[in-house]
């Protein structure tokens, strides 16, 4: 999740809260516009995945409709919310769309009508583990896209695309000028194990060819496609080493997250 400013009169006002330096997001069109591990896309492309804003925290996650009224995202892009023990989060999401970056506003979209939450997040230490999975409900007609979810679980060595609005880096992450640009990458799968799709990418700002792609705050939620289809949601990270950063998607596949999908939403 990355903080920004809050929403006035249905307009959200990018700016990192505390940040001196939060000039405005360069315009999407600027040929000089270079995104971190990945490449930058229209907000036209992968229309099934979304920017989510916690207006109570004044944070953007990214989120995946895999219904026509369903976001999949992480259980820590409703942590502003309790959770009963039914899953059920006393929060609201809102989908927003940046209209201009130069002038950091973006428009709302439509707002949540119900967050489940995996309650297994919450007694697990509400930090980075296996259960950091979320479904937030939108009215019908919200969903400009719809993508499914993988049939096959996620394997070492398999090449995969994540989209998220996050940063465009890892290493400073009080510098939220590109936060809320839509962007891709793509990488090969190091690991799977422990709940967890794990693999390294770059840690610095690119030309934004989109090889050797990494997750930055702000992309917390967003999707990783294997052949199309999401085989996982963005949970955490942290530093790889020599100029490389660590991401850990949840596995859509793993037992825990089959158990909790498997509850709201109707699994083969």
């Amino acid at each position: 999740m990355h903080k920004v400013s809050g929403i006035v009169k249905g307009t959200l006002v990018l700016g990192v809260l505390g940040l001196t330096t939060a000039c405005g997001v360069a315009p999407a069109d600027r040929s000089e516009v270079k995104v971190t591990n990945g490449r930058e896309v229209a907000e036209s492309e992968y229309p099934s995945v979304v920017m989510l804003y916690d207006s109570v925290q004044g944070g953007i996650c990214t989120g995946t409709f895999i219904t026509p009224t369903v976001v999949l995202t992480a259980a820590h892009c409703s942590m502003a919310g309790e959770v009963d023990a039914d899953g059920i989060v006393d929060l609201e999401l809102a989908i927003v769309r940046i209209v201009d970056h130069e002038n950091k506003q973006a428009e709302l979209v439509a707002t949540s009508t119900r967050i489940v939450r995996n309650p297994l997040w919450d007694a697990n230490g509400r930090n980075v583990n296996k259960y950091d999975l979320s479904l937030v409900t939108f009215p019908e007609g919200t969903a400009q896209g719809i993508s499914e979810l993988a049939p096959t679980a996620a394997k070492a060595r398999d090449t995969f695309t994540i989209v998220g609005y996050g940063l465009n880096q890892t290493k400073d992450m009080s510098n939220g000028e590109s936060a809320g640009m839509k962007r891709e990458g793509v990488n090969t799968v190091t690991a799977v194990r422990d709940g967890f799709i794990q693999f390294t990418g770059k840690d610095a700002t690119t030309t934004g060819d989109g090889t050797d792609s990494s997750s930055a705050s702000g992309d917390s939620g967003g999707p990783l496609f294997i052949d199309g289809k999401v085989a996982g949601v963005t949970s955490g990270g942290g530093w790889g080493g020599f100029g490389r950063a660590r991401s850990m998607y949840i596995d859509l596949w793993s037992s825990e997250s089959r158990a909790f999908l498997g509850k709201h939403l109707e699994l083969d």
